[in-house]
């Protein structure tokens, strides 16, 4: 298993999360994902975190929390 923050670390989702007054590092906001699942889906992952904010640049933290419950819930963790 691997430790696994449902904000993504990458630096260039980072403004948006700030906005919204989330911080990705808070232990809520990290669970355990299955290690070969993580590490074969993270590229989808942020993928679709980037495909969000494109469509959202100004989304709410509600809004980007429900996004990431539904990410959780397509990836399996």
């Amino acid at each position: 298993m691997d430790a696994h923050h449902i904000f993504p670390q990458a630096q260039k989702f980072q403004s948006y999360f700030q906005k919204a007054g989330i911080n990705i590092h808070d232990p809520k906001n990290l669970v355990w994902w299955e290690r070969g699942a993580h590490r074969s889906a993270a590229g989808a992952y942020n993928n679709a975190r980037s495909n969000f904010f494109r469509a959202n640049p100004n989304g709410t933290g509600q809004q980007i929390q429900s996004f990431g419950e539904s990410l959780m819930k397509q990836y399996g963790f």
